[in-house]
């Protein structure tokens, strides 16, 4: 019978979509996202990159949800969405997942517009992937990663700065009195916007590797490692001009980053993104937030 209802509902909206849809098509409903304008997953098995736009942030055990926005004319069919972790063997066997007839996560049919609203059970923090199926031709519509922190980061600062030749953030962690690294960039939102990210795996490696790109400066990390001190210091080599990094070791819940310049920052507007990370423990918050340099 759900095969039949299935059957009726391609045929009376034309057939499914074959590929990855947009970058947009996806809205968490946590607000604690990392905006991304350039981003794509690349799945090497299915030959396809997945754009997405931005990077949830979620705390341990917290409910995923959010809604899903396909073309109109997928009205009624029926989708699965599932969360995985970030992984290269998940990347690497996805062709083999998408051919299993309902598989695991949670199916959920289309409204009228094309879209649904779900909800995952929340996961234990590290990074996922969260994934969107048509369950009718097994084809991958969207991918996105998921990070789940530990606790809560907050950031204590103006909502406009001084263009002085030194910014101070003060950063809390809302848990954890181990030995913790504080650290934080800061950039122009118009050279922050022309940053590229790629994640994806080939095959020949058991890793990830991601790749940012600003500019004709490039950085690789593999692994999609959170490795305090020496990925900040990596971060440094792609700055573009007027942008600052600052980091602090420290066992206290606050710090307070101090983020020099050579120069006044020029004014306008500039993209702050913080991470608390413990050797121990992992990451343990993170947050972007968008600040006005006056």
């Amino acid at each position: 019978m759900m095969l039949l209802i299935l059957v009726s509902a391609a045929l009376s909206q034309g057939s499914s979509i074959s590929g990855p849809v947009d970058k947009n098509a996806l809205i968490f409903d946590e607000n604690n996202v990392i905006k991304v304008a350039q981003a794509n997953l690349t799945v090497a098995g299915l030959n396809r990159s997945y754009p997405f736009g931005a990077i949830a942030i979620y705390n341990d055990n917290q409910t995923i949800s959010g809604t899903f926005q396909g073309p109109s004319w997928m009205a009624g069919a029926m989708i699965r969405v599932s969360l995985a972790r970030l992984r290269a063997s998940e990347f690497l066997k996805m062709p083999k997942n998408n051919s299993k007839n309902g598989g695991n996560g949670s199916q959920i049919r289309l409204n009228s517009t094309g879209g649904a609203h779900f909800s995952l059970p929340g996961a234990a923090s590290g990074a996922y992937l969260i994934s969107i199926v048509d369950v009718l031709n097994l084809t991958t519509l969207y991918l996105s990663p998921v990070l789940v922190t530990k606790g809560d980061l907050s950031i204590s600062s103006p909502s406009d700065l001084n263009a002085e030749g030194m910014t101070r953030i003060r950063v809390k962690a809302s848990e954890g009195n181990e030995t913790k690294i504080f650290g934080g960039i800061m950039m122009p939102k118009k050279e922050y916007d022309t940053a590229c990210l790629s994640i994806g795996a080939n095959g020949t490696t058991k890793d990830l590797l991601a790749t940012v790109t600003l500019g004709n400066r490039s950085l690789q990390i593999k692994n999609i490692s959170i490795n305090s001190s020496q990925l900040m210091m990596s971060a440094l080599a792609i700055l573009p001009a007027d942008s600052a990094l600052a980091y602090q070791e420290s066992k206290e819940p606050e710090a307070e980053l101090v983020f020099l310049t050579d120069e006044p920052l020029e004014k306008g507007e500039y993209m702050l993104t913080c991470a608390i990370y413990s050797s121990r423990r992992g990451l343990l918050g993170l947050e972007q937030r968008e600040m006005e340099v006056v």
